[in-house]
């Protein structure tokens, strides 16, 4: 048997920072490595945290339009 891998915790963001992160959402959907860094680092987050929310966020905006 493989030793259970222990999951991350769930990230909750505040609404002051969802609403930054949309903002950037609305002015680039497909930020640079950099900045994803620049931004993970302006809101206190990981930046594997920022990518995935903004891949969450694209996936979320296909869904809608179909």
């Amino acid at each position: 048997m493989r030793p259970c891998k222990a999951r991350k915790q769930r990230t909750s963001f505040s609404f002051q920072t969802l609403e930054k992160l949309n903002a950037y959402f609305e002015k680039d959907q497909f930020p640079s490595g950099y900045e994803f860094s620049r931004i993970a680092d302006e809101l206190h987050l990981e930046k594997r945290v920022v990518r995935i929310w903004f891949c969450n966020k694209r996936q979320a905006l296909r869904k809608s339009k179909q």
